[in-house]
Formats: C-alpha cells, sequence, structure tokens
C-alpha cells in the first residue's frame, strides 16, 4: 500500500522540577551554534528511523523503516544516501534505495523493471532537495530554533550514541513549522493543516548535538486530504562528524525519467519514516 509518511500529535507530562517555563521563546545558542559547526564539507551523519502510521478505520499499523547518510557542504545538506525497508507485511511494499542531490533523485528498486543494463531511475526536479529531514528539517538552523522554542519541559535523559543526553520536549504548529522553513516544508499547509500540532521529544547530548528526536501528529490522508492519520517518528541520529562521499551511480547504469514515471517506482515521500505507537521517552 502506497502511503504518506510523517508523525502525529500528543500530550506529554515529565516530572516538574526541572522544566522550563511554558511560554518558553528563547532558545540556548548551543545546539544551533554545535549544528553549524558540523555542516563542513564530507562531514556527515547517519539517521535511523521507523515510523508508524494508522488510520481511523485501519485494523493494522503501518510500519516504515529508513537509513539515511547525510552529508554536509557549503554551510547545508549537501546529499542524502537513503535505504528503505518495511517494517511489518501490511505495508505490501518492497524495498528500495534513493540518493537525493540539489535538483536530482535517482532511485533503485527491488520490484522496478528498468531497460537491460540500467539499475537506477534518476528524475530532476527543482522541488528536490536533500535535508537532514526527520518530522521536521533538523539540519536546518532556522527551523531547529524554532522548535526548540517551543520547549515545555525539559530534564535528564539517557544514554544515545555514547553521549548522556538532555530531553527537551514541547508542541509546534505545521504553520509554523513552515514559516521557519522559509517555505522549503514538504507542501504549503491549507488555512487547517497549518494549525495541525506536532507534539515533539528531542534528545540533546552534552556535545549539543541531537542523538534523538520523536514526534507525534495528525496528517493529511492521500488523496483525500482529510487530516486523520496518526503518524509517529522516531529518529537515532550516530556518528555526527564522520567522513562522508556520496556520489551519484555510474551514468552507464542511470536511465532518466520523468517525475513519477519510473517504473514500478514506489511514490513514497523519500523525507520520512515510521515507529511503533508506544515508543515514547525513556
Amino acid at each position: 500500500m502506497r502511503r504518506w509518511i510523517a508523525a502525529t500529535a500528543v500530550t506529554l507530562t515529565v516530572s516538574a522540577g526541572i522544566c522550563a517555563p511554558a511560554n518558553a521563546q528563547t532558545v540556548s545558542p548551543g545546539p544551533i551554534d554545535a549544528l553549524r559547526r558540523q555542516l563542513v564539507e564530507h562531514r556527515g551523519v547517519t539517521m535511523s528511523e521507523r515510523m508508524t502510521e494508522r488510520g481511523p478505520r485501519d485494523k493494522n499499523d503501518y510500519v516504515y523503516l529508513y537509513r539515511t547518510v547525510v552529508e554536509f557542504g557549503r554551510g547545508e545538506v549537501v546529499a542524502t544516501d537513503t535505504t528503505y525497508r518495511p517494517g511489518n507485511r501490511h505495508t505490501g511494499d518492497s524495498g528500495f534505495r534513493y540518493m537525493t542531490f540539489d535538483g536530482l533523485r535517482y532511485m533503485k528498486s527491488e520490484s522496478s523493471r528498468l531497460p537491460p543494463g540500467k539499475s537506477w531511475a534518476l528524475t530532476r526536479d527543482k522541488e528536490y532537495s536533500p535535508a537532514l529531514h526527520t518530522s521536521f528539517d533538523i539540519g536546518d538552523p532556522a527551523t531547529l530554533r524554532a522548535v526548540l522554542a517551543t520547549t515545555r519541559d525539559r530534564r535528564p535523559a539517557g544514554v544515545y550514541d555514547g553521549t548522556r543526553t538532555t530531553l527537551h520536549q514541547g508542541v509546534i504548529t505545521i504553520g509554523d513549522l513552515y514559516k521557519a522553513s522559509r517555505g522549503s516544508w514538504e507542501w504549503k499547509p491549507t488555512v487547517k493543516e497549518a494549525r495541525v500540532r506536532v507534539s515533539w521529544r528531542i534528545w540533546i547530548g552534552q556535545d549539543q548535538l541531537i542523538r534523538r528526536v520523536w514526534s507525534m501528529r495528525k496528517a493529511p490522508a492521500p488523496f483525500t486530504r482529510k487530516i486523520e492519520l496518526l503518524r509517529i517518528v522516531d529518529a537515532r541520529l550516530t556518528g555526527w562528524g564522520v567522513e562522508t562521499h556520496i556520489t551519484p551511480p555510474p551514468a552507464d547504469q542511470v536511465v532518466t525519467v520523468k517525475k513519477g514515471s519510473a517504473p514500478d517506482l514506489d511514490a513514497k515521500d523519500p523525507q520520512e519514516v515510521s515507529v511503533p505507537l508506544n515508543l515514547g521517552a525513556r
């Protein structure tokens, strides 16, 4: 089954002894500066995501798993290499891999039928832009600042990627995410969509880098755009600063196709992923 993937909204409670003010509007420069220091040529991070989605009439959860290597350069994300596999049999999907560069996307699917000798389908579109994107673009300093500005609570948390973390959590709307991302959000939300609340949790290490992001929200159903799907995303980030060299596939293995016309290639949005409904902060 083809699904569009994202993450949903929930109200979160935490012990109040070390909470930040509920109306916090300022953000420590630590996480923003730490992110900017990572955005150098041929350095990156790996993100593993698990997302669960369920509609109001679904009897089963649909689980989607992604692993993305992200490459930085020029103060931004310059390339991503993502491998997808279905997390359970209910998705009805096959695995695939795609690489995204500015204006380009190369896709390789287990179920695709391409000309002999070709294993990658290339589509060109100015909307293609590599990003460190889970439920929102955590590789964009402006978006990260906007999210952290809505922090309602924070407390010491567990160890991820070898560092003890501090858990921040809060709520932000799709409209505010769209504004913060300077219009680069996946779509321009309607008035109703802009009011959708995204509950989020971010675990930040002692070096001020993000190690885990969890979010939940209601999302538009495919085709109808009715906001009725529950989507939860849990992303783990490891290996900040690892050396990366993401390069396009060899030209002789690539066939160029029109956007949306690649034979048997699944039409999922490659920027999103899945997570089971019972996952939460530890």
